[in-house]
């Protein structure tokens, strides 16, 4: 017997499922909030280069992810990015 779409819309939804889509909805924490390269960059108004070069001078905490690879990628902490502006705003004062 064929399935019709009707049958389908009101099939009912798993609990898990739900949970999951609720989950997914809500936005992550700032603490734990981790941004891309190009995340940082256009938050700063600055291009990736820019926060390529802090990274490296040590101005911008950065963590890698992944196995240690020298190409794995690398995210910053939303928190450590609003001390860094705090930081810069503070020494142009």
């Amino acid at each position: 017997m064929p399935v019709s779409d009707q049958d389908l819309s009101a099939a009912p939804i798993h609990p898990k499922t739900r949970a999951c889509e609720l989950r997914a909805a809500r936005p992550l924490p700032v603490a734990i909030a981790l941004l891309s390269r190009a995340d940082v960059a256009r938050a700063l108004g600055v291009s990736g280069l820019s926060v390529y070069r802090w990274t490296k001078a040590g101005l911008l905490h950065s963590l890698k992810l992944g196995d240690g690879d020298t190409r794995a990628p690398v995210r910053y902490r939303a928190t450590d990015i609003a001390e860094f502006i705090e930081a810069r705003l503070g020494a142009t004062e």
